[in-house]
């Protein structure tokens, strides 16, 4: 059976002249989605870990145990805290 090759940037797929991929393109195709669904679903939830990591270290850091619980930080972010989404512009505005 004779195919077609299409090469592409995730790289070369061959398909049969009826349209459909051979079995190692297929899986190739699929390993790719995988990869692109693994690397969406990291980007969208690391605002969400990111503000869980927030909450839990201001518990274990400050004390700050309920919601009316109130820490001050006295100076800006620095690249010290492990945080993933820590906003180190806002504060230049009050300056």
């Amino acid at each position: 059976m004779s195919t077609e090759k299409l090469t592409t940037p995730i790289g070369d797929f061959e398909f049969t002249l009826g349209g459909y991929p051979t079995q190692e393109s297929a899986q190739k195709l699929f390993d790719a989605l995988d990869f692109q669904r693994a690397c969406q679903a990291y980007l969208d939830f690391m605002p969400a870990m990111s503000m869980y990591s927030l909450l839990e270290g201001q518990e274990k850091g400050w004390g700050c145990k309920e919601c009316s619980d109130l820490a001050v930080a006295a100076d800006l972010l620095t690249a010290t805290p492990l945080v993933l989404t820590g906003n180190t512009e806002s504060g230049h505005w009050f300056r």
